[in-house]
């Protein structure tokens, strides 16, 4: 049709045109092959899906030795019907055989190499044998019933395609068989042959597929925990067994949950989407000195498989995250008073508890006057200090400590006492402490 500016004209009448032949460019279809008598077969085939052009002819190569050139082997021609025979065949021994399409232009592609006995009433070997997976532990097999012979069983032969270790399984004839049970993600080979009351026809050339993929049926190896500091843990792990893995390995999930019982998060989490190559990830963010059970398990593009065996694991210590508690002080006699606390709440605790710290200094009109004394009392060992120096104020704070790690004071108490001429503190590992103070009698503190 022409156009122009105003828009489209009216079209032409249609003109018919054929494109110039061509080979072939598939072979035939459906090839099968029978014996007539002991020297004579009868071959059968259907036309191939490209033919491209006018199918002159076919032609039937047929040779005793199997890994001989096509040029070597005889040929047979024919016009183009879709059977032919052949005959003066040697009898007892097995021919190989393939078809292929011409046109005016040239030769297509031969069929696949298909097998047959010179044994008259021996079956010919199964035509057009595929294996596709249906699900992971299951492959299909189908092939062409053969043409007109009396098959009484078929014969499979199945491996994987890494052993030698074959598998022989009979069944009656089909035209399809399903095989069950096999390991996912592995490849296997097939082989098929027919038999009649006369013998065991031709095995096929073995056909590959591979079974579908699935989650593993093991969890990741060798987990291990390593503490990096109070809130950070190491996991690490070896990839499940490669005949476990049933796939690719895409992802890791590592998940973990506090065990201790005065946890503040006692929930279960899951890091997901770790990387295939990732051996190791690292878990921030933890509970100070909190005990943690931690679980591996690898994913498939199908999903994850099993979680590895709870693993656990303490964060490493820190200094405790709050003061000692309920502090107080009462006066034992003229000479003493005794000061009384409670460790931290365990979850603030963040370690194990190796002592405390009592800080004390004089007060002066309500300030404390001079360094303050600072003395360390490892538990349970009792500690003594003693001061000839006379006092009128003083105040105390105790804090925890963790090894050599210290803490500042956390808390201050004031306090008025008549005291005596010595000072000198005693720690019970009880928590308990009692502290006397060198003062002026009569004075008041």
């Amino acid at each position: 049709m022409a156009v122009n500016n105003i828009g489209r004209g009216p079209p032409s009448d249609p003109v018919e045109t054929r494109t110039g032949e061509q080979a072939p460019s598939s072979p035939p279809l459906a090839v099968q092959v029978r014996m007539l008598s002991a020297s004579t077969m009868l071959v059968q085939w259907e036309p191939p899906e490209e033919p491209n052009g006018q199918i002159r002819g076919y032609r039937v190569y047929y040779s005793s030795d199997m890994n001989a050139p096509l040029s070597g082997w005889q040929k047979h021609n024919t016009d183009d019907s879709r059977l032919t025979t052949i005959s003066g065949l040697t009898t007892d021994i097995t021919y190989s055989l393939r078809v292929l399409g011409f046109t005016s232009v040239g030769d297509g592609p031969p069929s696949d190499v298909l097998q047959v006995k010179t044994q008259q009433g021996v079956p010919a070997q199964p035509s057009s044998f595929e294996a596709e997976a249906e699900l992971d532990t299951r492959i299909m097999l189908t092939w062409l019933w053969p043409v007109q012979d009396s098959i009484t069983k078929y014969e499979l032969q199945y491996w994987e395609s890494n052993s030698d270790n074959k598998i022989h399984v009979t069944f009656n004839p089909a035209g399809s068989y399903a095989v069950e049970g096999l390991k996912p993600d592995t490849m296997y080979r097939f082989s098929l042959a027919a038999r009649s009351e006369f013998g065991l026809g031709v095995y096929t050339q073995p056909i590959e597929a591979r079974t579908a993929q699935s989650t593993p049926s093991a969890p990741p190896q060798e987990v291990h925990l390593s503490s990096l500091s109070s809130t950070s843990l190491k996991v690490s792990w070896v990839a499940p067994p490669a005949a476990a893995r049933h796939g690719a390995i895409v992802a890791y999930t590592v998940s973990y949950q506090s065990t201790g019982s005065a946890s503040e998060d006692s929930e279960r989490h899951d890091v997901s989407g770790i990387g295939a190559d990732a051996s190791s990830y690292v878990l921030e963010g933890l509970e100070k000195w909190t005990e943690y059970q931690v679980w591996v398990r690898a994913h498939t593009d199908v999903g994850p498989g099993p979680e590895s065996a709870p693993v656990r694991i303490k964060t490493k210590e820190d200094v405790p995250g709050a003061p000692p508690r309920k502090l107080e002080v009462e006066a034992v006699n003229s000479t003493a008073i005794r000061v009384t606390w409670k460790a931290p709440l365990p979850g603030k605790q963040h370690g194990q508890i190796r002592g405390y710290q009592v800080i004390f200094s004089r007060l002066e009109n309500g300030e404390p006057r001079g360094q303050p004394n600072i003395m360390d009392v490892a538990l349970p060992e009792a500690q003594v200090l003693s001061s000839n120096a006379l006092c009128v104020f003083l105040f105390i704070s105790i804090s925890l400590f963790h090894s050599i790690v210290l803490l500042t004071p956390l808390f201050f108490c004031l306090f008025h006492l008549s005291l005596s001429l010595s000072l000198s503190l005693l720690l019970y590992h009880s928590q308990t402490s009692t502290l006397s103070l060198p003062l002026e009698q009569g004075t008041d503190v």
